[in-house]
């Protein structure tokens, strides 16, 4: 569903992982306050740090979900996150 909503802004991405030979561990997170939930916690843990916690050591976690988004915003999230990592990495 969220490759669908992002649609062509997937492909490149795609294509860019394909050509590179290192692999980067890392999760991005896309979408809304399901996962930028930092206001919503009071203090507690947020998701972005609940997984931190559990990726392993060689993992990393990217937030770029942003409270308040919607479907049709995925993609300008998915476009920022190829411009952060042009190189899959």
């Amino acid at each position: 569903m969220l490759a669908a909503a992002a649609g062509p802004a997937f492909a490149p991405m795609q294509a860019s992982f394909a050509e590179e030979a290192t692999v980067t561990n890392k999760v991005v997170l896309l979408g809304d306050s399901v996962f930028d939930n930092r206001a919503y916690v009071a203090g507690g843990t947020d998701v972005l740090a609940h997984l931190a916690r559990q990726l392993p050591t060689e993992w990393s976690a990217e937030l770029l979900a942003v409270d308040g988004s919607v479907m049709a915003d995925v993609r300008q999230q998915l476009e920022r996150a190829s411009r952060r990592h042009p190189s899959g990495g």
